[in-house]
């Protein structure tokens, strides 16, 4: 694929008519090694702006920024998910900590722009009233909606945020501010497609005043990356983000003697250029209860510093010496005052009873050993019995606030008008549900679940299907299914774990594992099979009578049969000798295997040959780039390649034999356009919000491609000209883990089955 894009972010700061080198609040960031699935092709930037009575310094904003960052790659799912939950996150903690200040009349805002650009698509996401222009070849778009992205987060304890979307293409420019300066007009934005950073950068300068905090973003065409530019003329380049770590230099702290200024009134009050065209809410990414689950990891806090702490400093140290009170809230102390009035009436109480038992003994005349014990375990008692009643109570207080907030997104659901609101409510109906079933189930939050995912299945064409566990007994724990194939009425699974196929065949109303079956990796003959990396069904009449073949990372080859020891034989390395082969497919009667690492598709001839000839390449003169590909699948001569940011290559195989000679004249897609007809969907080389990892082709009488989203633990129908049929999903509760493999049963009247495996565990359900 070649459309890649390269972002340059140009930082723009002027602090009382000083214009500074670097932007506090701002942060780029590229996918970690270990990013969630769904996350590792996404890049990442924040832009924060405070606002309020205690002023966050630089360097507490870097720290802030970079859990934030962190946290988003931590978070799989769809992109206004993750997006979503790093806005919970920052309102959260900025939520406690100005529920802390309130006595002292404290409190900080802050608005929050997010941007994630993924191939050349942009997710653009506002909580608070900030503003962002997008210079395109047909003018300027004005993305801006403070009634639904709020007045900023911190105030409550929703997190609003409002989604925009865009395609990117090379010489846009897009500016994001969070305070829209007066004298901004038309003229500042004509022409801004194509602009040169240093330029530009003087032309909102220009009409900014004495202060702004800004960011502009330039799209150039090139290697998909994104780097930030530091230094007022935007001359020298930086070196690239490549992960969310601090920027080399950090930023510039304010000066000893500028005053704070006072927090200005919020933009809706400022005038907004006019002439600059209101962008309308694109199509959120949609929300899928499966592939989504609220953030598990702790969102630690860091510390800001407070006019309050510097006040602390100077105290005088009788203060110090004084015994620190401990703040308790409100439940918490009435609470123990429950228990102490309780354990005052135990006392009386027991005092009365002995009193009757004994009326001419003195009571608790007991040694002082006893005294000492019953002085410590009875406030030990009473305490531990004050924080269950309290866990208890916020408990309870948490379920009923995420429940609140969810079923107030259900009202504004219900009003809503238009398609992307609505599908936007209805996903964060999900949100908080989630976070309220964190403390309680109730048949309430049931009940709008169900509400919930009915609506959105039909919004997003959805159909959930009945699984059942497919394997009786089922596999040992350290199994993980990597592969699934389903070939004359058996099925067979890959292990990753042993690199070994399993065999199950149908026996009652499930399958039944198969003990004698050998398929593995070890010495057979002359040759030694490694651990095996793919397999594959073979015709029922091929040469050999096998039932799978599958291959190790060496090119050997097991050709496997149900009730015989498998026939190992070497295939012939491709000229360029092997990379890393990882998907082979039969078809034709003959054997395609993907090597990414040599960008090729080599093609072995079976028949009499049964796979031993030398390979000859599959394309000609137009060859794709494999780098990234992960799977691959074919119909009689044409390729399907997924690739890992979820676009597919299509290839027409073509030889034309003249009187000049032979010539492979193969032809090819790429990016092959996927053709949705879901309301408020497009036509183009990306389910938006879907993230594939396998692919298969089904045989006649009905051929077709499935794409499996193992996030979602959707399989995804598609025509074999990639228009969308239907999608699949369960409609029970599965395993939280992704979807590791799937397969697809040939037609048997009047069904076909699909199989899906989640690590140790196969599930089957009919396909309508």
């Amino acid at each position: 694929m070649t459309s890649g894009i390269n972002i340059t972010v140009l930082p723009i700061h002027r602090e009382s008519g000083f214009d500074r080198s670097t932007l506090p609040g701002l942060q780029v960031a590229s996918a970690p090694r270990r990013a969630a699935r769904g996350r590792k092709n996404d890049r990442l930037i924040l832009f924060i702006s405070f606002e309020g009575d205690v002023p966050v310094t630089p360097d507490r904003q870097k720290e802030l920024l970079l859990r934030l960052a962190k946290g988003y790659y931590e978070i799989s799912g769809t992109v206004t998910s993750a997006l979503t939950g790093v806005a919970e996150n920052l309102n959260q903690f900025l939520l406690q900590r100005n529920l802390r200040g309130t006595e002292h009349g404290q409190h900080v805002l802050a608005a929050l722009t997010m941007l994630v650009v993924r191939d050349t698509h942009l997710y653009l996401a506002h909580s608070g009233p900030v503003h962002t222009f997008l210079a395109t070849p047909n003018g300027t778009e004005h993305f801006y909606d403070t009634r639904e992205a709020g007045r900023g987060l911190g105030l409550s304890r929703n997190a609003p945020v409002k989604f925009f979307q865009a395609e990117l293409t090379p010489g846009m420019i897009l500016v994001a501010t969070p305070k829209l300066p007066v004298d901004w007009n038309e003229a500042t934005f004509q022409g801004l497609f194509g602009q040169n950073l240093s330029l530009l950068r003087r032309r909102l300068l220009s009409g900014a005043g004495t202060d702004l905090q800004a960011v502009a973003i330039q799209v150039l065409p090139g290697e998909a990356g994104v780097k930030m530019l530091r230094g007022p003329e935007a001359i020298e380049p930086a070196e690239a983000e490549t992960s969310a770590s601090p920027p080399a230099v950090p930023p510039a702290r304010e000066p000893a003697s500028t005053p704070r200024q006072q927090p200005a009134p919020p933009p809706t009050s400022r005038p907004v250029p006019t002439p600059v065209a209101s962008a309308q809410a694109r199509q959120p990414e949609a929300y899928s209860q499966d592939s989504y689950s609220p953030p598990q990891h702790a969102f630690d806090q860091p510390a800001i510093a407070t006019d309050a702490d510097v006040r602390a400093e100077a105290e005088p140290r009788r203060r110090e010496r004084q015994r620190p009170q401990i703040e308790l809230g409100p439940a918490l102390l009435e609470v123990l005052r429950s228990v102490n009035r309780a354990s005052q009436s135990i006392m009386i109480g027991l005092r009365d009873f002995f009193g009757r038992m004994l009326p001419d003994e003195p009571v608790f005349t007991l040694p002082t050993s006893t005294k000492l014990m019953i002085a410590v375990a009875v406030p030990l008692v009473v305490v531990t019995l004050a924080m269950v009643m309290y866990t208890q109570i916020g408990q309870e207080s948490q379920y009923e606030q995420y429940y609140a907030e969810a079923q107030l997104a259900a009202d504004q659901a219900l009003g809503a008008t238009e398609f992307f609101e609505r599908q936007n409510k209805w996903e964060t109906v999900l949100f908080y549900l989630n976070k309220a079933e964190e403390y309680r189930q109730t048949e309430e939050t049931e009940g709008l679940r169900n509400q919930a995912l009915q609506v959105l299945d039909q919004m997003n064409g959805v159909t959930r299907l009945d699984f059942q566990p497919a394997l009786n007994g089922g596999l040992s724990n350290a199994t993980m299914i990597g592969r699934l194939v389903f070939t004359q009425g058996d099925l067979y699974m890959l292990d990753e774990t042993t690199g070994s196929v399993l065999r199950a065949r149908l026996a009652g109303d499930g399958y039944e594992l198969d003990p004698e079956f050998v398929c593995g990796p070890q010495q057979y003959g002359a040759y030694i099979v490694g651990p095996l990396v793919d397999m594959t069904a073979l015709p029922d009449d091929n040469e050999e009578g096998a039932a799978i073949a599958a291959m190790d990372a060496n090119g050997n080859m097991l050709m496997c049969f149900a009730e015989e020891a498998p026939l190992a034989i070497t295939l012939v390395p491709p000229s360029s000798n092997w990379g890393d082969p990882t998907s082979m497919v039969v078809e034709n009667g003959n054997l395609y295997v993907l090597d990414p690492l040599t960008n090729a598709v080599w093609i072995f001839d079976g028949g009499e040959a049964g796979f031993r000839e030398p390979p000859y390449f599959f394309f000609g003169d137009e060859v794709p780039s494999l780098q990234g590909a992960l799977d691959i699948a074919l119909s009689g001569e044409r390729l399907y390649v997924l690739h890992d940011d979820g676009h597919v290559t299509t290839c027409e195989y073509t030889f034309v034999v003249t009187d000049t000679g032979a010539r492979n004249t193969t032809t090819c897609v790429d990016p092959a356009t996927f053709e949705d007809d879901r309301s408020g969907r497009e036509y183009g080389p990306f389910i938006l919000d879907a993230s594939f990892s396998q692919i298969t082709r089904t045989p006649s009488p009905e051929p077709s491609i499935f794409l499996l989203d193992p996030i979602a633990k959707s399989a995804y129908h598609f025509g074999l000209r990639l228009k969308l049929i239907a999608q699949y999903r369960p409609g029970v509760t599965l395993p939280d883990n992704p979807v590791t493999a799937f397969a697809i049963s040939p037609k048997f009247a009047p069904f076909r089955t699909l199989f899906i495996a989640v690590d140790n565990e196969v599930y089957l359900a009919d396909l309508p």
